[in-house]
């Protein structure tokens, strides 16, 4: 996904939205973690790995914003 809409989204709308969007991405098996619990495993693990500044995408708002919560969804796809 890409960055830039990612950071765009600021509303619980935009956010179901673009949650569809990854969706169908990963159901098209377009993406390093497509099964349930692989992407769940990177989610975690990118949660963890993003809490501070030299993060490639820091998660530093505290509480997250709509946006940041999309970063999480979007970044798993691919986390390692």
């Amino acid at each position: 996904m890409d960055r830039n809409e990612v950071r765009a989204i600021s509303s619980r709308v935009e956010l179901a939205d673009f949650i569809e969007k990854l969706s169908r991405t990963i159901a098209a098996n377009e993406v390093e973690n497509s099964t349930t619990e692989r992407y769940l495993e990177a989610l975690s693990a990118w949660v963890r790995d993003s809490g501070h500044e030299a993060a490639a995408w820091p998660l530093t708002n505290d509480p997250p914003r709509w946006s940041d919560i999309a970063a999480m969804l979007s970044a798993a796809v691919i986390y390692e």
